[in-house]
């Protein structure tokens, strides 16, 4: 009985012999992997389009899981699972930006507001001390009288619905104990707002239990500072004569700060 020779060819996929035995790996089939890399990618770029994005992103992950469960393109597959994943942190990011910004805005317009006002006021005693061989200028209304500010509106924190007059309390640097030889005199507090007015910001929205108030110095910065750092800063020796006057201003009128002049001796 003669036998058919061996064939040197090898077998057909549908053949019963491996493939791998003549050195031949079938095609692994990419698409389940290729298309979650695809919309992983589409899932990133579209991010701020938070109902897009995150549809994509689950539909690539649902592709990219089972590839890899299959064990097909594994790499590919994995690398289409992370790049889902990003979107949704992306997404995630994005929504929670705008949802404070959304829940601050208000806050920070009137911080803003206010800060550029106290400012404006600190820019108003430096030009005022240039006019007058560096002395303070004796009040608020000086500044008006002086033209070194604007008008009346700078005088006023967008948050106070007061009468008209000062939402500030300034107290002039006067007498103050020398600094040492070689040192710079103390930076002192030279104004601040009456009352504590701006809330702490939070992801919800402001915070009416911790209330903040502008502090300009006399090096002309600006500070916001939450009420115990604001009390702090007061039992400083360099601040001693501005807690004893603020301690008056904040029972005067807004009318009666404008024109408050603190007395001369105090320090």
């Amino acid at each position: 009985m003669t036998q058919t020779p061996p064939s040197d060819s090898p077998p057909s996929e549908s053949s019963s012999v491996p493939l791998h035995l003549y050195g031949i790996m079938p095609r692994q089939k990419k698409g389940l992997a290729v298309a979650g890399v695809v919309l992983g990618v589409l899932a990133v770029v579209s991010f701020c389009l938070p109902l897009l994005s995150v549809l994509l992103a689950m539909v690539g992950m649902i592709l990219s899981v089972k590839a890899i469960r299959r064990k097909t393109a594994r790499d590919i597959a994995v690398t289409g699972l992370a790049a889902n994943l990003l979107g949704l942190a992306l997404v995630v990011a994005n929504v929670a930006f705008v949802t404070v910004g959304w829940n601050n805005h208000k806050v920070w317009k009137g911080i803003g507001s206010c800060g550029a006002r106290i400012s404006n006021i600190g820019k108003g005693v430096a030009i005022y001390q240039a006019e007058h061989a560096d002395q303070y200028p004796p009040s608020l209304e000086a500044l008006i009288q002086d033209n070194a500010i604007l008008g009346r509106e700078d005088l006023r924190c967008p948050l106070d619905d007061s009468s008209s007059g000062s939402s500030y309390f300034y107290c002039a640097p006067r007498n103050g104990p020398a600094a040492p030889a070689g040192e710079p005199p103390a930076v002192r507090i030279i104004a601040c707002e009456a009352a504590a007015v701006h809330p702490a910001t939070g992801f919800f929205g402001p915070d009416e239990s911790t209330k903040r108030r502008h502090v300009l110095w006399s090096d002309n910065s600006i500070q916001l500072c939450a009420e115990p750092e604001f009390q702090q800063e007061l039992q400083k020796p360099e601040n001693r004569r501005f807690a004893e006057e603020f301690a008056k201003g904040v029972n005067m009128t807004p009318q009666e700060r404008m024109t408050y002049i603190a007395p001369r001796g105090g320090e």
